[in-house]
């Protein structure tokens, strides 16, 4: 079974690089993306 690769902009990078550096946990980072997608999304 291959496995799906996300795609995902440098601006997307950047928040979960810096997200992560300030020591936020994966599942947050995911609620934080997942909410921001959502706000992109018309």
């Amino acid at each position: 079974m291959k496995r799906i690769k996300r795609t995902s902009t440098q601006d997307k990078r950047t928040l979960i690089f810096d997200l992560w550096k300030q020591d936020t946990g994966f599942s947050e980072i995911g609620r934080i993306i997942e909410a921001k997608s959502l706000l992109l999304c018309p």
